[in-house]
């Protein structure tokens, strides 16, 4: 065996986000999901995969989170989550394609993601490659869209945008992305925001104060619509810079 630390490193989660759903206030989407409460992670499954509903079905999926399908397996209309919401294909958008937001949002939402599902692409309306602002300026340009973007860009427009709450499942009360919300844990889009820093001596050493700093002044992370790192969870950060540089044990195979 060998010890080795020079290649690895010590990952610090530094703040709490939350992936929003969006819609243009006012838009196709937010008028349909306004009628319904909210989306549970089933409807939002079923409206952002790849899989066709049989599909959907054989990993887990609820059929009973679209009361009103046309069983027709190449759309995808907002009028399938209720007879009351118009009869229109969703336009989906989103982060590039294998970016952060759009990496934590598959894992999260699409049950079979680590054996093939992903993010529909091959729909009458593409998914579209939108990050950011440029997300929210589409949103408002395509009343017909969906989106989805980190809590901290909702944050400061909420007089424009509205965010789906999301609920775990039919059975669960739907959680409205919050400061809250996040910091607690409830909405069930949440994600860390964290730092990777290089596990040896030196590098923890000077990382220590400054993620200190940032602990100790959360209003920081606040105005920029993050949430911060508070009580166990910002002790088990401290506790893991503390407790390094950390020796992986590499098993080393020899030949006879």
């Amino acid at each position: 065996e060998e010890g080795e630390e020079s290649r690895s490193v010590v990952q610090i989660d530094v703040a709490l986000d939350g992936i929003s759903v969006l819609f243009p206030i006012g838009g196709t989407g937010e008028k349909c999901v306004r009628l319904l409460g909210g989306l549970t992670m089933d409807q939002l499954r079923w409206m952002y995969s790849s899989y066709s509903d049989t599909e959907l079905q054989n990993s887990g999926w609820d059929p009973e989170s679209l009361p009103n399908s046309d069983f027709d397996p190449n759309t995808h209309k907002w009028s399938e989550l209720d007879y009351r919401c118009a009869d229109e294909e969703i336009q989906l958008s989103g982060d590039y394609w294998d970016d952060g937001s759009f990496t934590s949002f598959s894992k999260q939402l699409l049950k079979d993601y680590h054996t093939g599902e992903h993010i529909a692409d091959k729909r009458k309306k593409p998914y579209v490659e939108v990050y950011g602002f440029d997300a929210l300026r589409y949103l408002l340009e395509h009343e017909d869209s969906v989106s989805y973007v980190g809590y901290h860009y909702y944050f400061e427009h909420q007089d424009v945008f509205w965010a789906a709450p999301i609920a775990i499942d039919a059975s669960a009360s739907f959680v409205a992305p919050s400061l809250e919300s996040i910091s607690e844990g409830s909405y069930p889009l949440t994600r860390s925001i964290y730092v990777n820093i290089h596990n040896n001596h030196a590098a923890l050493r000077d990382a220590l104060p400054v993620i200190k700093f940032g602990y100790s002044n959360p209003s920081l992370i606040l105005s920029s619509g993050y949430v911060p790192i508070v009580g166990d969870h910002m002790k088990e950060m401290l506790g893991r810079l503390d407790g390094g540089p950390y020796v992986l044990r590499v098993d080393m195979e020899t030949e006879d």
